[in-house]
């Protein structure tokens, strides 16, 4: 199985485990973080434990890659996550992410974003990726985070 952990200059990206359960619900109950991504924020930890287990988790085990915590290295606190899912219904990959809001606009999706595609390429042998965006999903102009 193919070790799932890299370093950026500021951020760790690893594996998520159950322990990452509060802030995995963290993450999937802002309607802010949310918004374009999941239809309704997840209602308790029980929910967020289930979704948890359904995707990163199975995803490692059934595709060897899924998305992963990204943790600050400075502060080893999970800010977010990133990494590459593989849809089955598009026959495709895609590089997906989210962060904490109060972590918006320091840069770490597209420092994230950019090891995370090196990894899926030198080290998972990916050919390629996408990125969905919705038009809605504009950054705002007083945050550069989302622009690369």
């Amino acid at each position: 199985m193919t070790t799932l952990e890299f370093e950026t200059e500021r951020l760790l990206l690893r594996r998520f485990s159950l322990a990452d359960i509060e802030d995995f619900f963290e993450l999937g109950s802002d309607p802010d973080v949310i918004r374009y991504a999941q239809p309704q924020p997840f209602a308790d930890l029980d929910e967020a434990r289930r979704f948890m287990q359904q995707a990163p988790l199975t995803d490692y085990e059934k595709y060897g890659y899924g998305r992963l915590a990204v943790i600050l290295k400075q502060t080893d606190e999970l800010i977010g996550f990133c990494g590459i899912k593989h849809l089955p219904q598009l026959g495709m990959d895609e590089l997906g992410y989210r962060y904490k809001t109060r972590h918006w606009g320091n840069g770490y999706a597209t420092e994230a974003g950019a090891a995370t595609l090196a990894h899926a390429r030198d080290d998972l042998a990916l050919k390629k990726s996408s990125l969905w965006c919705s038009t809605a999903t504009r950054p705002r102009p007083t945050s550069p985070e989302n622009s690369a």
